[in-house]
């Protein structure tokens, strides 16, 4: 997956459930961030995990992908399932691009968490 040079950042909202999955623009990754996400998706892995849930996602061209955090606050990976990660149920089988690179995953994760 190419990265898009602008990458825009979503959450869930407060009343978002899974049969209406909300979501709302937060901000855009910086320049920084941008280059932290194509070397994260650069390196990563494929993963097939079931239960899983997002409460970020990042837009990618077309793509939402959803960011799917450890329960200790860690990045575990990037949900690619579907075209919009946000819209799937968290008990179907999702596809997740994982990086074993550490520093890297918590820059990210950072990044994110940072979107303006």
């Amino acid at each position: 997956m190419e990265t898009a040079k602008e990458v825009t950042v979503y959450e869930k909202t407060p009343d978002a459930t899974l049969s209406n999955p909300k979501v709302q623009k937060v901000g855009k990754l910086d320049s920084r961030g941008v280059s932290h996400l194509q070397k994260y998706i650069a390196g990563a892995k494929t993963r097939r995990l079931g239960y899983v849930s997002s409460n970020r996602f990042v837009q990618v061209g077309d793509r939402r992908l959803g960011v799917v955090v450890w329960s200790d606050g860690r990045l575990l990976g990037l949900d690619f399932t579907g075209q919009d990660a946000s819209r799937v149920p968290p008990t179907t089988t999702h596809s997740l691009m994982v990086n074993a690179d550490e520093v890297l995953s918590k820059h990210l994760l950072d990044a994110v968490k940072e979107a303006e």
